[in-house]
């Protein structure tokens, strides 16, 4: 970094820190000490121990973490020499002192700042060196690019350059994975990733699939489509009402009437409490969709079963007939209404009115 002119920032020298800490080289860590009071990032009195303030700077002063030289003749405490060749030990809870250490290691890393392609081009830099990433910081870079949609793309060549850790991803980092996939249109991607995940028999959550289907919505590959709905229905999968109604969308612009009312049926059994709000959305994409006999059909087995509509359910159901200037039907609707004492919503009437005026309903227009 100095060689190429780029000034190391705090977080830089803290990784440093650590990384000598736990290596146990604490002379370096003087040195780093005092590059950090030279770059004046730090002040450092002429009293002041550099290591003491390493370990202020690394928030370990509560362990009360102590260097010491072992001058013990019978059982050595020596864990590491210094460049005289003292033996030396930590004065510390070990256990307690590496944890603290390490955790900083790892919540310091690129991607925990944002620079995502900084942190992406490190890996690379790690490989011309004949290092390795390891699991746990692949699965923290993929996490950090997956949350960042103009670097998703990353991930895929990111899995390509080192196959053998991708195959040991956990189900959390793959399912983030199918998800960022199909939010940016890459489909095909998230699909492979998904088929990975079934093959070595992984846990795939709602979200998930959520994702896949609508992907496949809008790819129009209804084969995959449908194998994933069935794998998604015997896994007891529902959507959220916010994922619901961009997913009905989805099926009923494919057509797929008979998945859009199992999911209706499903989704009433398991929201008893918002049931009224579960119609609307389904009422409303059907009606809007096109298929306002399928949301007519609907509706009267509702009724039928004692099902209490209110005018918002009866008013998208008009809509859609009217768009599909199936006006006598929107009278009968609308008859219905009235005798209960409901008024279609505000948008609504303007378009029945003059309709009802053609018609010779002039009465039933007035009232």
């Amino acid at each position: 970094m100095v060689d190429m002119g780029t000034t190391p920032g705090l977080a830089t020298f803290k990784i440093l820190l650590a990384g000598y800490c736990r290596a146990r080289q604490f002379d370096e860590v003087k040195v780093v000490v005092r590059e950090m009071e030279n770059s004046g990032l730090i002040e450092l009195s002429a009293l002041e121990d550099p290591l003491s303030k390493a370990f202020m700077i690394l928030e370990l002063k509560t362990l009360s973490v102590r260097l010491k030289r072992d001058n013990d003749v019978g059982f050595s405490k020596t864990e590491f020499f210094d460049d005289l060749g003292n033996g030396l030990y930590l004065d510390a809870d070990l256990d307690e002192y590496d944890k603290r250490v390490t955790g900083i290691l790892e919540d310091s890393l690129e991607c925990n700042h944002g620079n995502f392609k900084a942190a992406y081009l490190l890996t690379g830099e790690m490989a011309r060196w004949g290092q390795e990433l390891s699991l746990s910081g692949v699965s923290t870079l993929l996490k950090a690019l997956c949350a960042s949609l103009s670097h998703i793309k990353l991930c895929s060549s990111l899995l390509e350059k080192m196959p053998k850790l991708a195959s040991q991803l956990d189900q959390e980092v793959l399912s983030l994975l199918v998800q960022a996939y199909c939010k940016i249109g890459l489909t095909y991607e998230g699909w492979l990733t998904f088929n990975q995940m079934l093959q070595r028999s992984l846990t795939i959550n709602g979200g998930t699939y959520t994702a896949l289907i609508k992907g496949l919505c809008k790819k129009e590959n209804l084969r995959s489509l449908h194998d994933c709905w069935d794998l998604a229905r015997n896994g007891k999968w529902l959507p959220g009402l916010v994922d619901c109604i961009s997913l009905v969308e989805c099926l009923c612009h494919r057509g797929m009437l008979k998945e859009v009312l199992e999911l209706l049926e499903r989704m009433l059994v398991s929201n008893l409490e918002s049931r009224l709000e579960v119609l609307h959305i389904f009422l409303e994409k059907l009606s809007f969709s096109g298929f306002s006999t399928i949301a007519h059909l609907l509706v009267e087995e509702l009724l039928q079963h004692g099902c209490v509509l209110d005018q918002i359910a009866y008013s998208h159901l008009i809509r859609g007939l009217c768009k599909e200037q199936k006006y006598k039907v929107a009278f009968t609707i609308l008859d219905i209404m009235l005798a209960r004492k409901m008024v279609p919503c505000l948008d609504v009437s303007p378009i029945l009115i003059p309709q009802l005026c053609k018609a010779d309903k002039l009465r039933r227009a007035i009232e």
